[in-house]
């Protein structure tokens, strides 16, 4: 991204977007996985507190970087 600022193509942008949702996507997986391991030792509230204090803190990772990543241009 912050090669391509100054002077994005959409074919740059496309492939900034495909790589963000590919991020997405593979960290709700291991998410999923981890959540589906925890409750066959864990009661389900257990579990979800834990999925509840994992997506504040992706979250808050997301507040941080939205501060310091520039919008495309």
């Amino acid at each position: 991204f912050a090669s391509n600022y100054d002077s994005m193509t959409d074919d740059a942008a496309e492939d900034i977007l495909k790589e963000s949702f590919k991020v997405r996507e593979d960290r709700d997986d291991l998410l999923k996985d981890y959540a589906k391991r925890m409750g066959k030792k864990l009661p389900a509230t257990k579990v979800l507190r834990w999925v509840q204090i994992e997506n504040k803190m992706g979250a808050l990772l997301d507040w941080q970087m939205a501060q310091i990543i520039p919008l495309a241009r």
